[in-house]
C-alpha cells in the first residue's frame, strides 16, 4: 500500500472523480510537475485504492521508438478481448493499428473511435481506471487516440489520468483535459518524510538545508539521503550548492544500480532501453543475466507482475540511460532485436537500427518498409521520424536525400511543419539530383506557406522552375504554383495574371496537373469567368479521384465558390475521407475548410461552424498560424453574418494575424466580419466605414464572393446615401449577372428591392422566388425582414407579420 504524506488535498480530488465513476460518470486528470514531485506516486496510491476498478496501465519511454499506437496497445492489451465487440469497421481498423492483424491503409479517425469504444466496452462490468505515466513520451499515434477518447467520455464509468513532466522538450498538450499541477510538499511535511524514510541519522541543518534545495521534492528528501557520505549526513561536509534536483535524484538511483551485480547491471539496461513493459522479450535478451532482475526488484528498482516489467520510477530508467555507454546500450539494443526478430519484426528493427553504428543500407531499407507500415496504420509522425532514422543510416548521400524528402513530406503530413523544413533543408544541402532539388524546394515552398514564410521563397521558386523548365517543365509549373498561391493571398491580380502564364506555358503537353489546373481555375475566378473556372475544376477533381492530395480539396473548393455546391459537396466527401484516412494532418485541414464552406452555402450554419472549427483545432495543434489565420477568418464571417458579437474579438485576432501570415485577404474579410455585425447592430457609420475600406482592399478580387457588397448598399440606404447605394448596386448587379452566380444574382435582386419604391412589391417578389428557389436561408430571411418591415411601414400589418414570422 503506497503511503502518502502531505497530499489529503490532491488525494481528495482523485477520490472524487474514482466515486463520481462508481456512480458511472467519467472523468479525466492531467498531473503535471518536475520529475520526482510525486507524481507516479500519487497515480499508484490512486490504484492502491481502486481494488473494485479494472485498471489499465501504461509509461511513455523516452526512446527514438515511435512505432505508432506502441503506447495505446501497452495500456489496452488486457483488454484486446474486447476489441471483437466492436462495429467491424472500427474493429478492422484498431487490430490494424495495433499490428494484431487487417492490413492496409488505416483511418485513423476510426482508430480514435475504435478507441473510445474499447474503453467503455472494457468499463461495462465494473468501473475502469486508466494509468499513463510519463505522457509526454507516447509515441504521438497513441497520445492523440488516448486524448480523443478522453474528451468524448462521460458517463461510462472510466477515470483516465495522465502524469506528465513539465520540464521537458516535449510537451503533454491535453487541450480541455483538467490538470493538477503538483508542488513539493511543505516544509512540515517535508521534514516529516525525511524522519519517516531516511535509515541513517541526519543533523537538523541538513534536513532543513535538503528541504530548501529540494523544494520539498518528495523523492528527492528520500533518495538524496541515502547517497549522502557520512560527513555530509552530520553537517561537517556542504552539499552541492545549487542542488540539481534531478540530477542528485538519477545520481541516488544511480548509486543503486551500480551496487548491483554486473549481471543484473545488463539486464536492467535491456529492460531500460526497450520500448515495451512486455516481460518475455526483456528475460530473452538478458539470457544468462535475466537472474539479475530479481535482484533489482529486490533493491526496489523495478516492479514485476506476470508477464510485466514497470520501473519503481520512470527516473530509474533515467538512471540507468545516463549511466550506461553507448556501447552498452547498442549491445541491448541488439539482444533486444535478436529477441524480436520473428515476433514482433518492426519494433526488431528498429531496436537493430538503434544498434547500428555509422551507415548500414540494410537497415536502413528495413526500417523504409517499418516507416511505410506505420504510415499505414495513420501514424505520419511515426513514419517521418522513422525515415528520418533510416536516412541518417543511408551510405549514399543521394539516396539519403530521396528518404529525407520523404520523411519531410510525412512530417507536413502530420502537422509538424518546422521539423519537416529541417528534414528538406537537410536534403536539399544533400543533392545534386536537379529533378530530386526541384520536389525539394516544391515541398519546401508548401512548408513555407504554413510558416507564413512563402514570401522569402517566391525568388527561389521563379529561379528553380527557370532552371528545370526544359528538362521537366511540368515540375516547373508545379514550383510556380506556391508563386502563384502567394500573389493570391495578396489579392495581387496582375502579378497572378503573369504567374498563370507562364504556368501555362510550360504545362502545355500536360494540361491535366492538378497544379496547372488549380492555377488556372482560380485565376477564372478572378476575371468572373465562370465557365472556364468550372471546367478547370471539374477536370481536376476528375484527377483527384485517383490521386487524393494537397491539391485534392480545393477544386470542390472552386466549386463551392462559383456556386457549384452540389457538386462541390459530391466531390469533397471522399477527399475528406481519404485524408483522415492517410493521417494528411493540414491537407485534412484544408478539406475540412473547404466542406465549411459547402456546408456555408448550403445554409447549414451550425455545421460549417463545426466543422471549421475543427480544422481551426488541427491547425493550432499543428501551430501553423497560416491556416489558424484563415479558419478564423472564415468563422468571423460566419459569425458576422449571425450577428454573434464574439465574431468581433474573432475578426481583431485575424486582423492582428493578416500582417504576419501574409493573408492580406483574410484580414479584408475579417474586417467585412466587423462591417457585418455592426450592421445587424445598427451602427451604420461604423458598418458604412469599415465596408469601404473592404471595398478598396479588395481591388478586382471577387473570387471570394463574400458580398460585401450587399451589406454596404443595404448600409447606404440606411444612412439615406441613395445615390451610393444605386452606383454599388449597378457595378454588383453587372459582375453577379456576368458570373452567373447564383446567389450572387439572388442577392443583387434583394438589394435591388431595398431601393425600389415603396408602393412596388414586384423586386422583392421576384428576389423572395429566386432566394427561396435555392439553399440560402439567411439571405431569404434577411429579405424577408425588409420587406416584412416596408409592408409595416406601408400599413399592411398581416401580410407584414406573415413575412416576419417566416424571416
Amino acid at each position: 500500500m503506497t503511503v502518502l504524506i502531505g497530499r489529503a488535498q490532491e488525494q481528495a480530488q482523485l477520490d472524487a472523480l474514482l466515486e463520481a465513476a462508481r456512480a458511472g460518470d467519467s472523468g479525466a486528470l492531467v498531473i503535471r510537475g518536475e520529475p520526482g514531485v510525486g507524481k507516479s506516486t500519487l497515480l499508484d496510491a490512486v490504484v492502491d485504492r481502486s481494488s473494485d476498478f479494472r485498471v489499465l496501465r501504461a509509461l511513455g519511454v523516452e526512446s527514438e521508438s515511435d512505432l505508432a499506437f506502441s503506447g495505446l496497445l501497452e495500456l489496452v492489451r488486457p483488454a484486446i478481448g474486447h476489441i471483437a465487440e466492436l462495429p467491424d469497421g472500427q474493429r478492422w481498423a484498431l487490430e490494424s493499428a495495433l499490428a494484431l492483424g487487417g492490413g492496409g491503409t488505416v483511418d485513423r479517425f476510426a482508430v480514435y473511435a475504435a478507441t473510445l469504444g474499447l474503453i467503455a466496452l472494457a468499463a461495462e462490468e465494473r468501473p475502469l481506471l486508466c494509468v499513463v505515466d510519463d505522457a509526454q513520451w507516447l509515441d504521438p499515434a497513441s497520445r492523440e487516440a488516448l486524448l480523443f477518447a478522453t474528451r468524448r467520455l462521460s458517463a461510462e464509468g472510466v477515470v483516465m489520468l495522465f502524469g506528465a513532466r513539465d520540464s521537458e522538450a516535449v510537451a503533454f498538450e491535453a487541450r480541455g483535459v483538467p490538470e493538477l499541477v503538483l508542488a513539493g510538499l511543505g516544509a512540515d511535511d517535508a521534514r516529516r518524510l525525511v524522519e519517516t524514510s531516511s535509515v541513517e541519522p541526519l543533523a537538523p541543518s541538513v534536513v532543513t538545508r535538503l528541504i530548501t534545495a529540494t523544494g520539498g521534492n518528495p523523492l528527492a528528501l528520500i533518495e538524496i539521503p541515502a547517497a549522502l557520505r557520512e560527513s555530509q549526513r552530520l553537517g561537517v561536509e556542504l552539499l552541492a550548492n545549487p542542488l540539481q534536483v534531478g540530477v542528485a535524484v538519477e545520481r541516488a538511483f544511480g548509486a543503486r544500480v551500480k551496487a548491483l551485480p554486473s549481471a543484473a547491471q545488463r539486464a536492467l539496461l535491456i529492460a531500460a532501453v526497450s520500448d515495451s513493459g512486455e516481460l518475455s522479450p526483456i528475460l530473452h535478451a538478458a539470457g544468462a543475466d535475466a537472474d539479475g532482475l530479481d535482484q533489482a526488484e529486490a533493491a526496489g528498482l523495478i516492479l514485476i507482475a506476470g508477464e510485466r516489467l514497470r520501473f519503481r520510477h520512470p527516473l530509474v530508467r533515467s538512471a540507468i540511460d545516463a549511466a550506461a555507454t553507448s556501447g552498452e546500450k547498442r549491445a541491448a539494443h541488439a539482444a533486444l532485436a535478436a529477441a524480436l526478430e520473428g515476433v514482433d519484426d518492426d519494433r526488431a528493427t528498429w531496436h537493430r537500427a538503434a544498434a547500428t553504428v555509422g551507415h548500414d543500407e540494410s537497415v536502413a531499407a528495413a526500417l523504409e518498409r517499418v516507416a511505410e507500415r506505420a504510415r499505414r496504420r495513420g501514424g505520419a509522425e511515426s513514419q517521418a521520424r522513422l525515415l528520418d532514422r533510416a536516412a541518417r543510416l543511408t551510405p549514399d548521400p543521394g539516396r539519403r536525400a530521396e528518404r529525407l524528402h520523404a520523411a519531410g513530406r510525412a512530417a507536413y503530413d502530420a502537422g509538424r511543419v518546422d521539423y519537416s523544413a529541417k528534414l528538406l533543408d537537410e536534403g536539399l544541402a544533400l543533392t545534386s539530383d536537379p529533378l530530386l532539388r526541384a520536389d525539394l524546394i516544391e515541398a519546401r515552398a508548401e512548408t513555407a506557406k504554413a510558416r507564413s514564410e512563402l514570401a522569402a521563397w517566391i525568388d527561389i521558386c521563379w529561379a528553380e522552375a527557370d532552371r528545370i523548365a526544359d528538362q521537366d517543365p511540368l515540375r516547373a509549373s508545379r514550383i510556380l504554383f506556391h508563386v502563384y498561391d502567394y500573389y493570391t493571398d495578396q489579392d495581387d491580380v496582375a502579378g497572378g495574371q503573369g504567374v498563370v502564364d507562364r504556368i501555362v506555358a510550360l504545362s502545355a503537353g500536360t494540361p491535366d496537373d492538378q497544379s496547372v489546373l488549380l492555377a488556372r481555375a482560380w485565376h477564372a475566378m478572378t476575371k468572373d469567368d465562370v465557365a472556364e473556372a468550372r471546367a478547370f475544376a471539374t477536370r481536376g477533381v476528375e484527377l483527384s479521384r485517383d490521386r487524393v492530395n494537397e491539391r485534392a480539396a480545393e477544386f470542390p473548393f472552386v466549386l463551392a465558390y462559383i456556386g457549384d455546391v452540389d457538386a462541390a459537396s459530391a466531390a469533397l466527401e471522399p477527399v475528406v475521407d481519404r485524408l483522415r484516412r492517410d493521417a494528411a494532418v493540414l491537407d485534412l485541414a484544408k478539406a475540412l475548410f473547404a466542406q465549411a464552406l459547402i456546408e456555408k452555402r448550403l445554409g447549414r450554419y451550425r455545421s460549417a461552424v463545426s466543422t471549421a472549427s475543427e480544422a481551426v483545432a488541427l491547425s493550432e495543434e499543428a501551430d501553423i498560424p497560416h491556416f489558424i489565420c484563415s479558419g478564423n477568418s472564415f468563422l468571423a464571417i460566419i459569425e458576422g453574418e449571425l450577428a454573434v458579437e464574439s465574431g468581433a474579438a474573432r475578426a481583431q485576432l485575424v486582423l492582428e494575424m493578416a500582417p504576419r501570415t501574409g493573408l492580406r485577404c483574410e484580414g479584408t474579410m475579417a474586417t467585412g466580419a466587423l462591417a457585418t455585425i455592426a450592421l445587424a447592430a445598427g451602427r451604420i457609420d461604423d458598418a458604412i466605414d469599415l465596408l469601404e475600406r473592404v471595398r478598396r482592399d479588395i481591388g478586382e478580387m471577387r473570387a471570394r464572393y463574400s458580398f460585401w457588397e450587399a451589406d454596404l448598399i443595404e448600409a447606404y440606404v440606411r444612412a439615406g446615401r441613395r445615390p451610393d447605394a444605386e452606383e454599388l448596386l449597378s457595378s454588383f448587379d453587372r459582375a453577379a449577372r456576368r458570373a452567373e452566380h447564383p446567389q450572387a444574382t439572388a442577392i443583387a435582386l434583394r438589394c435591388r428591392a431595398l431601393l425600389s419604391d415603396d408602393d412596388s412589391d414586384e423586386s422583392y417578389r421576384e428576389a423572395l422566388t429566386l432566394l427561396g428557389s435555392g439553399p440560402w436561408p439567411l439571405d431569404l430571411a434577411r429579405c424577408e425582414l425588409a420587406y416584412g418591415e416596408r409592408l409595416r411601414r406601408a400599413g399592411q400589418r398581416g401580410a407584414a407579420r406573415t413575412q416576419l414570422h417566416s424571416a
